[in-house]
């Protein structure tokens, strides 16, 4: 019997298929796929991208090592030096390292990334001195973010604060963003200096220095030519200084509002593109064992997977957060502040942990960022942080560094701040059954002054959702009930209030699109739907001097109206059906009743004194 010839190889799938786990990080599948092949076989015009592969794998210490080395030396054209060069010196081969410096005409460009890549080898090796010099060249470097915004200058940062000019340019990652704006706030010096940065880091500067300039772009004629700072010098700075990475200063305290509950942040995958290497991962089904069934986690993992979703459907303990982690860097300090603490793998969360002195659990890979000196311990740079080796992972191990941490939590302040100055800052929220009754509520509270939808003062026999806010509405309500796996309409329900996440964003955005609709940011307003039940937790963290209005409807006439509704009588024209409903739509608001906001009780069909008691903030019937 005759064996089949094997199947030629698709080189265009075989390649194509190597770029994607080179993009994504998996190099020991990308050397396993390496392995299917020799090289003698692989088509002549090919080779290069077979030898890119096989350096770049080495260069993560995957592979073999050995084989990576010699082709390294034998290649004699030019080809990716500053790459080889890099793996020249993961692999302590000075001698090829020399050779592939001199061995062509390179670019300034390439030159400076040589430069660059020897900095980022002495500081791996803790030699701090020669690795900030050469360090400091990754401005005019191939391989690094392009960090210096075209009409700037650089600014060789000196030990002297007094020459320092007093423009700061925020660069590459949030980890290094964050820890660099640390060590300038430590400094003290640069209070009123113009920062210049991606947009998301707007509104974290002008919290923290708010006597700052931010730019996200800059006009070349106003710049052209200015001197400017890397803001990751500092931290030469403050190592030569003082021979410590650590900045000695934090952006706030933790965060805990009276309806908290303690909760655990929690990242699994570190890094991004290449950098999102399996060291920094540890997979989902393998991660959520570690993690004590009893506590309620959030997902700090800002790239989660579809498949990853679908797994964490089946912990309902561990919740999504509804905003983009990386949109704006002040909703995510301020989600993190709120945490009990932050069990993570290196990435930005350890610096937003830091930034606020929240209990960090790192987990150390084994070849660790040179911030973390050496040995790698993330607590030389943030006190609150305690290292395990990825190695040592295990339930226990998590259990044990929990138990003083939720004691922290319960000991934490709950004290809310100042009351709210501006009628602005005192909202009303109408919620309820969803009857017509919310609506007549509302219109009248339009009549008072209170803005509201464009048509809140007309009464009269309403519709059952003639005053929501639309835009509020779709933008953000419902928006947040499908992340949450419920319905738009509640018909499928979200978790009890005390297992929704935070979402300390939600200020914003609702102003956001009030004024959209026209409203000026300073009138007092007024917000009618009957979802606010449900979701109250989210509405009362992010605005504590609100006044709640619980609507009461006589629940067999609310059934009949939501049975005659065509939005609500498509799910069902049982009245037994909305009965149940509306038994856990009452639930919701006996939890917002019992919460101890400002909630008050008025009838479907209330009276000038009712409203006059709203408009005055004092409890109606009592």
């Amino acid at each position: 019997m005759t064996r089949a010839a094997p199947r030629p190889i698709d080189w265009d799938d075989y390649f194509r298929s190597a770029e994607q786990l080179f993009r994504q990080g998996q190099f020991s599948l990308l050397w396993s796929s390496l392995q299917t092949v020799a090289e003698r076989d692989v088509p002549q015009a090919r080779l290069p991208s077979y030898y890119f592969y096989l350096l770049t794998c080495a260069l993560y210490g995957v592979g073999d090592l050995d084989k990576a080395r010699a082709l390294n030396r034998r290649i004699d054209f030019r080809f990716h030096p500053t790459i080889r060069y890099r793996l020249c010196l993961r692999l302590g081969d000075f001698a090829t390292a020399r050779r592939l410096r001199r061995a062509h005409d390179y670019t300034e460009s390439e030159q400076a990334d040589f430069r660059y890549t020897l900095g980022l080898h002495c500081l791996s090796k803790g030699k701090y001195r020669p690795g900030f010099r050469f360090y400091q060249e990754r401005h005019r470097a191939i391989n690094t973010p392009k960090s210096l915004v075209a009409p700037l200058q650089y600014h060789y940062l000196t030990q002297d604060p007094a020459d320092d000019p007093d423009l700061i340019v925020l660069e590459q990652g949030m980890g290094e963003v964050l820890i660099s704006l640390l060590h300038i706030r430590a400094a003290g010096r640069h209070a009123q200096s113009t920062f210049c940065g991606m947009a998301k880091y707007r509104r974290l500067v002008a919290r923290y220095f708010p006597q700052a300039t931010y730019h996200s772009t800059l006009d070349a004629s106003a710049f052209e030519g200015r001197h400017a700072i890397l803001a990751v010098d500092f931290l030469q700075r403050a190592w030569l200084g003082r021979r410590s990475l650590a900045p000695g200063a934090v952006f706030d305290t933790p965060l805990r509002s009276r309806h908290d509950r303690p909760v655990f942040g929690i990242c699994w995958r570190g890094g991004s593109a290449q950098n999102r290497r399996e060291a920094r991962h540890i997979p989902l089904p393998f991660f959520v064992q570690f993690l004590p069934r009893e506590h309620e986690y959030l997902v700090l993992q800002y790239d989660v997977s579809d498949e990853e979703r679908a797994f964490l459907r089946s912990h309902p303990n561990i919740q999504i957060p509804f905003l983009d982690l990386t949109a704006d860097a002040l909703a995510t300090f301020d989600l993190v502040r709120a945490l009990a603490g932050v069990i993570s793998v290196a990435g930005a969360n350890w610096h937003l942990a830091g930034g606020a002195n929240i209990p960090l659990l790192a987990i150390m890979h084994d070849t660790p960022h040179w911030l973390w000196g050496r040995p790698a311990d993330a607590r030389s740079i943030y006190p609150g942080a305690t290292t395990l080796d990825k190695g040592a992972l295990s339930l226990p191990a998590v259990a044990a560094w929990s138990r003083p941490v939720l004691e922290a939590w319960h000991a934490r302040d709950t004290t809310g701040p100042a009351p709210g100055t501006q009628a602005s800052d005192r909202p009303v929220f109408v919620t309820g059954l969803p009857g017509i009754g919310l609506s007549r509520v509302m219109a009248r509270l339009a009549q008072q002054g209170l803005w509201g939808a464009a048509d809140a003062a007309q009464d009269g026999q309403a519709a059952i959702d003639a005053h929501e806010n639309p835009r509020v509405r779709d933008r953000l309500i419902v928006n947040i009930l499908k992340k949450l796996g419920a319905h738009e309409d509640c018909v499928v329900f979200p978790p009890v209030p005390e297992r929704l996440p935070p979402f300390p964003w939600l200020r914003f955005q609702i102003e956001k699109a009030l004024r959209e609709q026209g409203w000026d940011g300073t009138a007092a307003w007024a917000l009618a739907d009957f979802r606010l039940a449900p979701l109250w937790p989210l509405f009362a963290r992010a605005y504590p001097d609100a006044t709640w209005v619980v609507v009461t409807q006589d629940a067999d006439q609310v059934c009949l109206t939501l049975t005659d509704t065509p939005r609500f009588s498509r799910h069902s024209t049982s009245p037994d059906y909305w009965k149940m409903f509306l038994n856990v739509l009452g639930d919701r608001l006996a939890s917002l009743c019992r919460s101890g906001e400002r909630v008050l009780t008025v009838p479907d069909d209330p009276s000038a004194d009712d409203i006059q008691t709203v408009m005055a903030g004092r409890p109606v019937g009592r």
